[in-house]
């Protein structure tokens, strides 16, 4: 090989190496640039897309948020007067009563004694040999009241009788009070303003019946237990 040509080919080995030198730098700084303003690898990329697509499905699927929980608040139970049919005047209770259109005395009310039975019946026998014994399957029930004036209204006396009051079973029958017993003392009487009568009121009612007494044509209740 002569001079020239072996001069050649080296000129020839040089330039290719420089190329491949070139190339090879082109391609690292290129990569620096793209890392230091933010690019990203193939990888890198692929991991991007993908959280970017997970991000977008998570904004775009609805939320359902559980309304909080409120707790009712407690009520108390409404309160039923005391005189009421579903809450009687006990025996030995004094209640009071205001008047109404028919009857406009305004008095205090008390229940203080209650026979029945066997204990009614010989009270009944020993107090008039005119009176009986009950039809079969009735007992005889009295019942001791006292009722005082409080305010006559400036009417005089206030009328007080034993038919001021009913005899009315637990499931709001009323009984018939057409029995007459015969010198049952001490009796009702008419009474005025301050004063105080007290005596029995009495009836036949099936034997071992609940009972309750109503004043007034209902506007006062008394159990008689």
């Amino acid at each position: 090989m002569s001079q020239d040509e072996t001069s050649f080919v080296k000129k020839f080995f040089l330039i290719v190496v420089a190329a491949i030198l070139f190339v090879v730098i082109f391609n690292t700084i290129k990569n620096d640039l793209a890392l230091s303003e933010g690019g990203t690898s193939g990888k890198d990329y692929e991991e991007s897309k993908n959280y970017s697509k997970t991000t977008d499905e998570t904004t775009r699927r609805p939320t359902t948020t559980k309304a909080p929980v409120t707790k009712a608040p407690e009520t108390e139970a409404p309160k039923i007067s005391k005189g009421s049919r579903n809450n009687p005047v006990p025996v030995g209770e004094t209640a009071n009563f205001d008047g109404y259109t028919w009857y406009k005395y305004c008095t205090e009310v008390t229940v203080t004694q209650v026979m029945r039975g066997k204990k009614a019946l010989n009270f009944v026998l020993a107090a008039d040999n005119w009176n009986d014994s009950p039809e079969k399957g009735y007992e005889y029930l009295l019942v001791r009241v006292r009722v005082k004036a409080v305010d006559t209204k400036g009417q005089g006396a206030a009328s007080v009788n034993r038919y001021d009051f009913d005899f009315v079973t637990e499931d709001g029958v009323t009984i018939d009070d057409s029995t007459y017993l015969y010198g049952i003392k001490p009796a009702l009487t008419d009474v005025y303003q301050g004063g105080t009568t007290e005596g029995y009121i009495w009836c036949e009612v099936p034997v071992g019946e609940k009972i309750l007494i109503s004043y007034q044509d209902g506007n006062l209740w008394f159990s008689l237990e």
